[in-house]
């Protein structure tokens, strides 16, 4: 299956550096599927407090909040407190609304999806609901300008999924659903291919929709699995 050989091409890398793009998404995509072994958490956790206590703050950029965040989901999926890592907070280094959204809508999404894979009772959580909802780009969500992206949308609706019994969130989810529907193309693609796709099913996952029943995200009888995996064996046949 795709998630069989995303799997274990993901683990073939040796190197899941802690504060690194690569590192965090590996490491939360391996735990997750159950695949990542004690050997390879235990490095990546041992790598990233000494990262940690080097920075010596709560915050591990000044400018980039989602570092955080992404340190955060990586440490949840891990089992791991994010509270007290060589003696610092990263949850509370996202106690500030300001410095959050200096970075954008994509900061906020991410703080909120970190804080929710804790317990950790944020001074910023309500605020972050109310910023993703205030500020959507038509029908969806967008990084920057003035049209909604598909990914962008995706994980805003991961994020305020949780909240969905809200009469305002759950009029801004069904808003990014329509965008999300529409951008479909006639084999049920996405212009930037598998990541999109991705972000979709996960986003329909958090709401508890079957992408392989729901009639919205499928064309001609064509599901979101079906594409991925099609897109799968491009990838496969290009290596």
């Amino acid at each position: 299956s795709s998630s069989e050989i995303v799997g274990g091409h993901i683990g073939k890398d040796s190197s899941l550096e802690a504060q690194s793009i690569g590192g965090e998404w590996s490491v939360i995509a391996l735990a997750r599927a159950g695949k990542l072994s004690a050997d390879k958490a235990a490095k990546y956790y041992s790598e990233l407090c000494e990262a940690v206590k080097a920075n010596g703050s709560d915050r591990l950029s000044d400018r980039k909040p989602t570092e955080n965040a992404r340190v955060i989901i990586a440490l949840s999926s891990l089992g791991k407190n994010s509270a007290d890592i060589a003696g610092h907070n990263l949850l509370s280094g996202l106690d500030d609304m300001d410095y959050i959204t200096s970075q954008g809508i994509n900061a906020v999404i991410f703080s909120l999806i970190a804080f929710d894979t804790t317990d950790y009772s944020a001074k910023t959580h309500d605020e972050l609901i109310a910023y993703i909802v205030d500020n959507m780009t038509g029908k969806g969500w967008a990084l920057a300008g003035n049209t909604a992206d598909v990914d962008l949308t995706a994980m805003a609706i991961q994020a305020i999924a949780p909240y969905a019994a809200d009469e305002k969130v759950n009029a801004a989810i069904d808003s990014g659903l329509e965008f999300l529907a529409e951008s479909l193309d006639e084999n049920a693609r996405y212009a930037n291919g598998s990541e999109s796709t991705s972000q979709v099913l996960i986003a329909l996952a958090a709401l508890g929709i079957d992408p392989l029943t729901d009639s919205r995200f499928i064309v001609d009888g064509i599901t979101l699995i079906d594409a991925l995996d099609w897109q799968q064996s491009v990838l496969r046949a290009a290596s």
